[in-house]
């Protein structure tokens, strides 16, 4: 039994092994990513967070500059403009890693007001101003690039301002594989230890300002758990990834390391400290630099607030695609950097959550227990109901996408993609293993019953020859008996004139003496009669029971069924000592009508049937059973049914017997679970 156990347990476990196998090769990345994306364009919009401002630089900015690159004496201005309504941080997304001299049209302006444009200095007007903007306002940070990536001009290494390493921020971003940004930085490592992205730079400012403080974290599964890792020669980050965590109102706000083994990132890079963004569905408010500049935009606008100074004109490529981009629109770098720092003060401030991927080893465990579950749960189910494993399909797939859309919307990032997967392979795989296996039980089932039924003919052909014999013989006896009890009723006849009390006496003692063994005698060829049609499919001629059961016009089903029994149960009693009348109950009603011939056929089924549920219990050794015989009549049919109350499977040999028996009296008889009904056409009421 384990053996069958294993075997049937070691494809399903196989084909979860594969899809495992594949999540970890990447070859479901793509697709999961994809749904992900999905779920960010159909959830609901969000209001706008209206800690956040942008300024940027538009089309209509660069054509009326004529420039596509602000000098430092204008970001001077523009910064001194905004800094004017005491923001709490500023984060200039604008790369100034050498000095980018005024514009032909601040050159004029320059002139115009007298002012020394070409002087001993070996730096441009407005340099050394737009420096000195960093040493004045600390909550203003610049950028650079300090993850360069080889060959891709559109990540090379640019070096930042000369400033405060304080005010210093990465703008590295990590991309997947499809080009799609999904993910952020923290902080980046660098080859002195980390440098805080722009967009925690500004965030953390902010929550300075509000009071917060974040604290390293590291999530411990159990005590001591390092040493006890390391010495299984585990990496410690696989149980459980460090982080950092916010306290507010005693609530734990923590921001996890982004880790390879979190959801489809199998084999990901997860160098510094990434977070997967929780896109918000929403647009920030946004002014243009000109606006700025020509006054348009009162300085009050920017107080408590964070603003973020970069691009937001196409020209200048500083755009990449997002989950949420509709019709291919890609984000502008600003935009990002102000999608960050949304999801770090509201995660910390307004509860909104953050994604939690599933991660190893728990999907791995998920996809094993989900898929074995489905698998047995399929190939458990009744041959005739394969349509429920389909249904079960169908209707776990719509609960596995709304299910993941709900924990998406609650900020748990389910193994979606894998799951449908595993339901679908391990589903479809149970049913085609149900479908063949049914069909091989099918087809032995088949070549059983035409060899059941070969060997059944030449046992018919085998027991006709035998019963022509048997008959003569018993029938000798029979009528034999018959002879007797004629002769006893001659004797009581002549007994009656006998008037010497001394003869009588001696007559009686002689007649009890010939006539009581005859009795016991008849009872004897009652059961071996009945014990031959348990073998011989033809002995229903061997059967004494037409002149005793049947009168040819009306037979009463009770009566017919009692007497029946009766002599039945004298040859079950023999064999298994078991009484009939204690596990039989017969419930009949109405009138049967049946001719001699049917009559020995009814019989003979009849005890076969109670023969094969008796000797069940009897060989399984099972004490308490019931069977119940229960008919009645339906127009011009009559039923009868045969129903064991416990668990009971018959042999497909009695079952054969008994069909084609069927055939020859015109019944049909069925077998089902337990229950064998018996239909027959009630001669008599054809006839009127």
């Amino acid at each position: 039994m384990i053996n069958s156990f294993l075997r049937k347990l070691l494809l399903p476990l196989l084909l979860c092994l594969l899809i495992i196998f594949f999540r970890h090769g990447g070859l479901l990345q793509q697709y999961e990513l994809r749904l992900i994306d999905y779920f960010f364009q159909w959830k609901p919009s969000e209001i706008i967070d209206d800690r956040i401002v942008m300024v940027g630089i538009t089309e209509a900015d660069i054509e009326k500059l004529q420039v596509n690159r602000l000098s430092d004496l204008y970001l001077y201005n523009l910064i001194g403009k905004i800094e004017s309504g005491n923001p709490v941080a500023v984060g200039l997304d604008i790369f100034r890693d050498h000095p980018v001299p005024p514009s032909y049209q601040e050159l004029q302006k320059l002139q115009k007001q007298g002012k020394e444009i070409f002087s001993n200095s070996s730096e441009p007007p407005g340099h050394k101003e737009f420096l000195s903007l960093f040493k004045k306002y600390s909550n203003l940070f610049g950028i650079g690039i300090f993850q360069g990536e080889p060959n891709d001009p559109d990540f090379a290494l640019i070096t930042p301002p000369e400033i405060s390493k304080h005010q210093i921020t990465g703008g590295g971003t990590p991309i997947d594989d499809d080009y799609v940004k999904r993910r952020s930085y923290l902080w980046d490592t660098v080859k002195d230890g980390g440098i805080y992205n722009l967009a925690f730079a500004l965030s953390e400012k902010y929550l300075q300002f509000k009071g917060f403080e974040w604290k390293p974290y590291q999530e411990k599964i159990w005590a001591n758990h390092k040493t006890i890792l390391k010495k299984l020669g585990f990496k410690e980050k696989f149980f459980g990834e460090p982080g950092l965590v916010y306290y507010n109102q005693g609530k734990e706000i923590i921001f996890r390391y982004f880790s390879s083994w979190d959801g489809p990132y199998a084999g990901t890079s997860d160098g510094g400290f990434q977070i997967i963004n929780n896109w918000r569905k929403a647009n920030f408010e946004f002014h243009s630099i000109s606006e700025v500049m020509e006054g348009k935009v009162p300085a009050s606008i920017f107080h408590d607030r964070v603003v973020l100074i970069g691009s937001y004109a196409p020209s200048l490529k500083d755009m990449l695609p997002t989950p949420i981009n509709v019709e291919l629109r890609r984000m502008h770098g600003i935009e990002i950097f102000a999608q960050t720092i949304s999801q770090i003060l509201s995660a910390v401030l307004d509860d909104r959550p953050l994604v939690r991927p599933w991660s190893e080893p728990w999907i791995s465990v998920w996809i094993l227990s989900f898929g074995l579950s489905i698998y047995f749960a399929i190939v458990n189910l009744k041959r005739r109901h394969w349509w429920l494993g389909i249904a079960l399909i169908l209707s776990l797939t719509i609960i596995l996408l709304i299910w993941s859309y709900i924990s998406f919307l609650r900020g748990v990032w389910i193994s979606t993609v894998p799951s449908i997967l595993t339901l679908w392979i391990l589903g479809i795989s149970a049913l085609i293993y149900k479908y063949e296996n049914g069909r091989k039980k099918d087809y032995l089932k088949i070549k059983t019953s035409l060899s059941k039924q070969q060997i059944y003919k030449e046992l018919a052909i085998f027991s006709r020859q035998n019963t022509t014999s048997l008959v003569g013989a018993l029938q000798y006896l029979y009528n034999y008996s018959d002879l007797t009890r004629k002769a006893e009723a001659q004797l009581l006849n002549q007994y009656q004139d006998i008037n010497d009390s001394a003869l009588r006496i001696r007559l009686t003692i002689q007649l009890n003496a010939i006539t009581v063994p005859l009795v016991k005698h008849k009872e004897k060829i009652d059961q071996i009669c009945l014990f031959l049609t348990r073998i011989l499919p033809e002995a229903k001629n061997l059967l004494p029971l037409n002149n005793e059961l049947v009168d040819t016009k009306i037979v009463q089903a009770v009566t017919y069924f009692h007497n029946t029994l009766e002599i039945i149960s004298n040859v079950l009693m023999s064999d298994y000592g078991i009484a009939v009348n204690q596990v039989v109950v017969v419930r009949v009603s109405g009138l049967l009508y049946l001719s001699n011939d049917s009559c020995s056929y009814l019989t003979l089924t009849v005890f076969r049937i109670l023969n094969d549920i008796i000797f069940y219990f009897y060989e399984m050794e099972v004490i308490e059973f019931s069977i119940i015989i229960y008919g009645s009549q339906k127009d011009d049919v009559y039923e009868i049914i045969i129903e064991s109350l416990q668990q009971y499977q018959a042999k497909d040999l009695v079952i054969v017997l008994c069909g084609e028996e069927s055939k020859k009296w015109g019944a049909e008889i069925m077998y089902d679970e337990r229950k064998w009904k018996i239909t027959f056409p009630n001669y008599e009421s054809i006839k009127i």
